[in-house]
């Protein structure tokens, strides 16, 4: 069994990874590239974030882990970007980049909780994690 902690990233990740395909969903199709290239994209886009995700939830890999959180943060810096410089973002899609930025800002601060911290310390071996931190 995992800490709390890992299970909240868990769902607050598959949310992101939710809304992300409903943005993808809401952009328009670009003319000059194919449908394959677009949904080849897609599909690799997710493929990633799924070994991303396995990397850090199921084996416990404080490298991800720390990728991930520099991946937030340059996604931040990009959403930031985004908005100030763009005027064209409907409502629905600045929401949803919105509420999927602090999806993942949430992701990233419950991977760092003091049980997080001893489950990524130890492998994600659950045998040697107090016992305390999955009540």
């Amino acid at each position: 069994m995992r800490p709390r902690s890992l299970v909240y990233f868990d769902w607050l990740y598959g949310l992101s990874l939710v809304l992300t395909g409903i943005q993808m969903a809401l952009q328009p199709g670009n003319p000059d590239v194919s449908g394959a290239v677009t949904t080849t994209t897609y599909v690799i886009t997710f493929a990633v974030a799924l070994v991303v995700w396995f990397a850090i939830s199921l084996r416990a890999s404080k490298g991800m882990r720390w990728i991930y959180t520099i991946l937030v943060g340059l996604s931040l810096l990009s959403v930031f970007i985004t908005v100030a410089a763009s005027r064209e973002l409907s409502t629905v899609e600045l929401a949803l980049t919105l509420l999927n930025s602090v999806f993942d800002v949430v992701g990233v601060f419950v991977l760092f909780t003091p049980e997080a911290k001893s489950w990524f310390a130890n492998g994600g071996n659950k045998d040697v994690v107090n016992p305390s931190v999955f009540s």
